[in-house]
């Protein structure tokens, strides 16, 4: 199984453009993927879909990081699995 991850282009933007989001993020979700993608549970409000969240601390600061994978999209041939970033929030330290 492979993990193919993407990422909402809104998300996108604000890694590469604003910079509201630091890189090492983006490098700290790329490593651990696979088990978030072990961790996904079925949505009930979607019927196909599998989400989950998971909590990342970076240059100390501390993001949830919201998680989907569709699995119409699921490619037999190569076992490649979709797993779609679609929401980061920033976690003040009160929130944790």
């Amino acid at each position: 199984m492979a993990v193919e991850l993407t990422y909402d282009l809104v998300l996108e933007l604000r890694f590469l453009f604003t910079g509201q989001y630091p890189i090492a993020l983006m490098e700290q979700i790329g490593k651990q993927k696979n088990e978030v993608y072990s961790g996904l549970s079925q949505d009930i409000r979607r019927p196909g879909m599998l989400s989950g969240s998971r909590e990342f601390s970076v240059a100390g600061r501390n993001f949830l990081v919201l998680f989907a994978s569709d699995q119409r999209q699921i490619d037999q041939v190569s076992d490649k699995r979709p797993l779609r970033v679609i929401d980061i929030h920033e976690l003040k330290v009160s929130e944790k």
